[in-house]
């Protein structure tokens, strides 16, 4: 079995944690101890990826030693609730599985004809057609959705247009004359753009624009179409729907509806240009009918415009003069002058360039070659940053004599425009003044434009006046056609339904209502009905006469399908989950899931959920109780007849929750406030004029007050509030505070309150209890902080985003995440009686101290530990209460509250993933991983003594715990001649050469190695220094002639499996080679892998001056907002040659692809390492010199390149 031995001293305080979860035969077994404590901790050796815990030598004397032993448990897989129709429910690789976005729910849907969606490998196409789902945003699962007509999944894609979006709005051209090979149209909202996408036929192919990505998704206007004038003025993207609302094509022509502008845009799809806009009212959902008529939602009102030629009557845009043709110009520079035509060839995608660092006096001349009028000159760079940092613009007739500058200023990025008094010149030069080492001096097209003093800009045609066919919508979205011309509209405000108007012919502007499908009324908590629509969005009508709704709302997410002539739901598909997962089961009724608000009824035999009730909706809450993270309450607490909520277990996905609150099940099914306590500084009704009064003295509500430092300690407020006379209100005279830096609230099964720090600063406070005083007839808690319990002393601010969290278990033993004085922070601990007993290491506590944790080498190893699953559990037998940690890679840890370690629950993310190719009621799932940021896995003890996890929105049951067995303590006295026995035993050891630790901090490579062959068997490299990488990988790099070889030895000979969707993110999609170099300011990183026995190359610089296209961009959300920009992504495979053998890998690059010269004696920063993944994902990262850059859950880190944290490369002859 698996045994942990715990050594104590003569009053049960912890000595040391001998071993976990260690694997022994049966029978008589020993275990060595070498005389050393472990409540050191050394911080520095984590930060750097190193596992090191100090310890000191015991002194003589009797010491016990306790523990347990267990056998293989199970993870014995049951459903996945709440998602979908996708097989199976999690991403195996094949783009079938998991279902819809995570973090927005389904908002358009198109139904495409048979023969025009192509079909997806392995998935035949439906023989009816497809239906296209669509999602604005999402971090994993598909964004967009291919499904047949009975709602299974065929195809999916995370992203369409760049990061983040998938797609909000969908439509489907019609015409005659539409687009060739384009059989769907996207459109999304981000980073102040429109994401305008086109579907095409062909899949699979090189896109032929000049893109990284498979080829079947296609930009329709480059550069993309900006949002002018937002009305906050901050430039950045109005949220979806405000920003686009409706989406619609035909014969080419595309409608863009653009709430934010009261606008609609118009698109030439075909020529690929934005036409202009157009004035309109509040639009909406857009549709075209079959012979070409726009439909229009504006306001409550359905619009039919009878045009089929917009583009006279749509405004361009701002006026800046007459475009002067640039026919026969001349153009020359003093610094690369063979190319300066390009900067007025008319041609966007082709620049001039000075091709080194700008720098004071470089000038660009352009001779008009006869005298012109301009009044405008613009200078446009593309969107990179090489506009001139400052300029003078000189003009003049002859060529020779200038004057003064006719204009003067300083160069912006993308486009610099310089306006100036109307002139008449035959030259202009323009004198680049500024310098900069990272940028070229760029201009890729250079236009001038001359605005007469007397022209008069035509306004457009206005459009004629639209058939208003209906009035008085109930705030409609979206619109569809059916194929008898019959128009749908959803609707939203208190209908909630699908309206169904048939225009009559012959009648100009009327539309009766035929009938209206679904139940009427608008959400609301409380028991569920599956006839109401919730959000009703985007509508499709496919060839079986089924309705399609995309349900926009989270309680529940659904795609709803109707029958069109009888309005009778026809399916209904739930999900998916939310990123990190999440959900809870019913202690009492295990077929009750609680999740997201609403409670689910789960048909285990047909793995079928649908929701029962919706208990609650944050938007319908007034007070607001649920911390900044939102959410709804989860965790039931039964309590006789009566049935409590909490949220203290699932808002935040790291810590401790500041402030939690307690809801009382009604039975109507909603769950009403009833208590909260916390930190009063997190809720913004206490911060009201009403409540002023009740703060301490000498606290600014107002004021700084984040969880740790001077805020805390001068601002910090407890509070606890219930509802005395049980009107659902909060009154000043519910509430009590107390001046106090507060820390994780976590709320106990008999209904008390336990603070993890309560105390005049965030360090050195007491955990405290405080339990219900009595109930109220009507079941509410009454507490007061004045009769609070005292649990623990010396508590400690959690040293990372993990931690801070208490449980109250029995026998006197308090549970810690974070480890109270006088242990180390970084640790759990356990307190009885008050008295701190036990610690165990957590040398990263957190998810972001996870991030330079390396992979797990020890049983029982605690790395990225977050906070508590939810309440413990008591198996049958001898293990006692147990409590369950979440780890931010993948696993679960199971310790009992007297400080045994128990099990490492699933794999390390960096080891595994959750890919299982199958579903199967009944397969373990502990050798798979819950995945990096798996936020909200939770446990659960049925009536029956059952235990079941849910990872992933999966429902496990936990097999083995009730065969845990306590061995009996037993005593080891030691001695004096043994502690120096033991002495001389960790001085053998210590002296014994480690292949672990720290990697060397200068590598060394040979410039003149001999020839080298990349055939991957590395006979030819004995003679070169390999550095450590991690235990299992070597690496090393040579110069043979004009290319640089790297070998790899690892004990994978299928690392290098790869399936990327688009190039540039190939580090996301499976296992690399990865080379960074300091060989060009900024760096530059070359990663190889294989795809379908292809290599593939991809070449990353960050700053590369006279860039021709825009940044790639690598963005997220993880903390703080962060954006990576890298002026060039390349694909460099047919330069790059590659070969492997087993495990062994080589390959070669040219040395100028690097940026790499005249190398021998030269020194870089550098770095070697490799990604391993399973074929579709990262799962880990690892380095020979940045054992820090673990992380594989964040785009914008995993792509950045970090050259300070980089080794020594030093190139040597002589080898």
């Amino acid at each position: 079995g698996f045994v942990t031995l715990v050594v104590e001293g003569a009053h049960g305080e912890r000595v040391r944690n001998l071993i976990s979860e260690t694997p022994f035969p049966a029978g008589k077994n020993t275990v060595w101890w070498d005389g050393l404590d472990d409540l050191g901790r050394n911080p520095e050796a984590a930060d750097r990826g190193v596992y090191d815990v100090p310890g000191k030598p015991v002194g003589p004397g009797l010491y016990r030693v306790r523990g347990l032993v267990r056998p293989q448990l199970k993870a014995r897989w049951l459903m996945a609730p709440y998602f979908g129709r996708a097989n199976p429910p999690w991403n195996n690789g094949d783009r079938s599985s998991e279902w819809l976005a995570n973090h927005s729910p389904p908002s358009a849907v198109v139904f495409v004809p048979a023969g025009e969606a192509p079909e997806r490998q392995g998935h035949p196409a439906s023989a009816g057609g497809q239906v296209i789902v669509g999602s604005d945003v999402t971090e994993g699962g598909s964004g967009v959705a291919w499904l047949d007509l009975d709602g299974n999944k065929l195809h999916g894609q995370m992203w369409i247009g760049g990061i983040w979006t998938g797609a909000s709005q969908l439509t489907r051209d019609a015409g005659n004359d539409r687009v060739p090979g384009v059989y769907a149209y996207t459109a999304s909202a981000w980073e102040n753009e429109l994401r305008l996408f086109e579907l095409r036929h062909k899949v699979d192919e090189a896109p032929d624009d000049g893109r990284l990505g498979a080829g079947d998704d296609k930009p329709v206007l480059l550069p993309t179409w900006k949002f002018p004038g937002t009305p906050d003025g901050t430039g950045e993207t109005p949220p979806p729907k405000t920003a686009i609302s409706g989406l619609a094509a035909h014969n080419g022509l595309i409608a863009v509806s653009v709430p934010t502008l009261n606008q609609l845009l118009f698109v030439d799809g075909k020529g690929r240009r934005a036409l202009g806009t157009i004035p309109m009212n509040d639009p909406r959902g857009l549709a075209f009918d079959a012979t070409g008529r726009l439909l229009v939602l504006s306001g409550a009102k359905l619009l039919r415009y009878s045009l089929i030629d917009w583009e006279s009557y749509v405004q361009a845009g701002p006026y800046e003069g007459e475009l002067l043709t640039s026919d026969g110009w001349k153009a020359n520079a003093d610094h690369n002058d063979g190319e300066a035509l390009r900067a007025i060839d008319g041609k966007t995608f082709s620049r001039w360039s000075t091709k080194e660092p700008q720098k004071a006096g470089m000038t660009f001349t352009l001779d008009l070659r006869t005298v012109r009028k301009f009044t405008r000159v613009v200078l446009d760079s593309s969107g990179s940053r090489d506009e001139p940092r400052e300029y003078d613009l000189y003009i003049s007739n002859d060529g020779q004599n200038w004057g003064a500058p006719v204009a003067k200023g300083e160069g912006h990025a993308g486009q610099t425009t310089i306006d100036l008094p109307r002139a008449a010149a035959r030259f202009l030069k323009i004198v680049q003044n500024g310098s900069t080492d990272d940028h070229w001096w760029s201009i890729n097209e250079l236009t001038l434009y001359d605005k007469a003093p007397d022209h008069k800009v035509t306004p457009p045609q206005p459009p004629p006046q639209p058939e208003i066919l209906v009035t008085n919508l109930d705030n409609p979205q979206n619109l569809a056609l059916d194929h008898d011309g019959n128009i749908y509209v959803s609707e939203h405000g208190q209908s909630h339904q699908v309206k169904v108007f048939k225009p009559i012919i012959g009648q100009q502007g009327v539309a009766p209502l035929l009938r209206a499908i679904g139940h009427p009324g608008a959400p609301r908590p409380g028991r569920y009905d599956p006839e109401r629509m919730t959000d009703p969005d985007g509508l499709a009508i496919d060839s079986n006469d089924h309705l399609w709704v995309a349900e926009n709302n989270f309680q529940p997410k659904r795609l709803s399908v109707w029958e069109t002539k009888t309005g009778k739901l026809w399916k209904a598909f739930y999900g998916g989950p939310e990123y990190g997962g999440g959900g809870q089961l019913d202690s009492r009724n295990p077929n009750v899931f609680y999740y997201g608000g609403m409670t689910l009824a789960l048909d285990f035999p047909r793995r079928a959920t649908k929701p029962s009730t919706i208990f609650y909706n944050r938007e319908a809450d007034p007070l607001q109780t649920t911390y900044e993270w939102g959410g709804a309450p989860q965790q039931p607490i039964h309590r006789g007849r009566r049935t409590y909520l909490t949220d203290c277990y699932n808002l935040h996905p790291t810590n401790g929750l500041p402030l939690a609150t307690l809801w009382l099940m009604q039975r109507n099914g909603v769950a009403r406030a009833v208590a909260a306590l916390g930190r009063a500084n997190d809720w913004k009704l206490l911060k009201t004029d009403m409540f002023r009064a009740r703060w301490p003295r000498g606290v600014d509500p107002d004021g700084a007050n984040w969880w740790y430092g001077d805020g805390a300690a001068r601002n910090g407020t407890l509070f606890a509030w219930w509802d005395a006379n049980g009107d659902g209100k909060v009154q000043p005279a519910e509430v009590q505070m107390q001046k106090a830096a507060t820390g994780g609230v976590t709320v106990m099964p008999d209904l008390s309150f336990v603070v993890a720090r309560v105390g005049a600063k965030p360090d050195g406070g007491s955990t405290m209890r405080y339990a219900p005083t009595r109930l109220t007839r009507q079941g509410v808690p009454v507490y007061d902080l004045g009769r609070g319990q005292l649990l623990a002393t010396g508590t400690q601010m959690p040293p990372s985003s993990g931690g801070d969290q208490a449980w109250v278990g029995r026998d006197g033993w308090t549970f810690l995440s974070t480890a109270p004085a006088p242990f180390s922070p970084y640790g759990i601990a356990g307190v009885k009686n008050g008295v701190p007993r036990w610690s165990y290491p957590n040398p990263w506590p957190g998810l972001h101290a996870s991030h330079h944790a390396p992979e797990p080498d020890r049983p029982g190893e605690i790395i990225g530990l977050t906070k508590l699953l939810g309440p413990s559990v008591t198996p049958k037998g001898e293990a006692g209460e147990l409590l369950a940690l979440n780890g931010n890679k993948g696993t679960v840890y199971l310790v009992t509250t007297d400080g045994l370690f128990v099990a490492t629950l699933f794999k390390d993310s960096r080891l595994a993933a959750w890919n299982a190719s199958k579903a199967i009621v009944g397969q373990d799932m502990l050798p798979y991983s819950l995945g990096e940021e798996t936020f909200f896995p939770t446990i659960t003890q049925t009536l029956d003594g059952s235990i079941y996890l849910q990872g992933n929105t999966s429902l496990m049951r936990l097999e083995g715990l009730d065969k845990i067995q306590r061995l009996p303590t037993s005593t080891v006295r030691v001695t004096k001649a043994g502690l120096e026995e033991a002495q001389r035993y960790r001085s053998r050891r210590e002296a014994t050469p480690s292949v672990g630790g720290m990697a060397a901090q200068t590598l060394v490579i040979p410039t003149d190695a001999a020839a080298l062959q990349v055939d991957g068997r590395l006979n030819d490299w004995k003679k070169v220094e390999f550095a450590q990488i991690d235990s299992r990988t070597k690496a090393a790099l040579a110069v043979s002639g004009d290319r640089l070889f790297a070998a790899f030895k690892t004990d994978d000979p299928n690392l290098l499996r790869n399936r990327p969707e688009t190039l540039q993110n190939t580090f996301k999609t499976g296992g690399a080679l990865d080379l960074m170099l300091e060989a060009i300011p900024g760096g530059v990183r070359l990663l190889v892998t294989r795809s379908d026995d292809k290599t593939i190359a991809m070449l990353y610089r960050p700053r590369v001056p006279g860039t021709t296209t825009e940044p790639v961009k690598f963005a997220s959300n993880i903390g703080a907002p962060k954006t990576v920009e890298m002026d060039r992504v390349d694909d460099v495979s047919d330069q790059v040659q590659l070969a492997n053998d087993s495990g062994l890998y080589e390959f070669s690059v040219p040395l100028s692809l690097l940026g790499l010269e005249s190398l021998a004696g030269k020194q870089i920063k550098g770095d070697l390492g490799i990604l391993r993944g399973n074929g579709f994902q990262t799962l880990q990262r690892v380095y020979w010199h940045n054992k820090s850059a673990g992380l594989v859950s964040d785009l914008a880190s995993e792509a950045e390149l970090t050259p300070q944290s980089w080794g020594t490369f030093e190139f040597k002859a002589g080898r």
